[in-house]
């Protein structure tokens, strides 16, 4: 089984980008995160990633802190 440590950039990718309309270089995101919630991958995330996910959402996105 494959282990890899999740960047910031792919979160935010996954989080704020339709599907849809997704740039084709960046769609591998989506089956990214397929293959984690099937188990088929596992994934670390460490702290800063998470803090760094944050401030980019509130700051530049502009979602709601709640």
């Amino acid at each position: 089984m494959r282990y890899s440590l999740i960047d910031t950039n792919v979160i935010v990718r996954y989080l704020v980008e339709n599907p849809a309309t997704i740039d084709k270089k960046f769609k591998g995101v989506y089956r990214y995160f397929q293959k984690l919630e099937t188990g088929r991958h596992n994934a670390g995330l460490i702290e800063l990633v998470l803090f760094q996910c944050y401030f980019v959402l509130t700051s530049f996105y502009r979602v709601p802190r709640v």
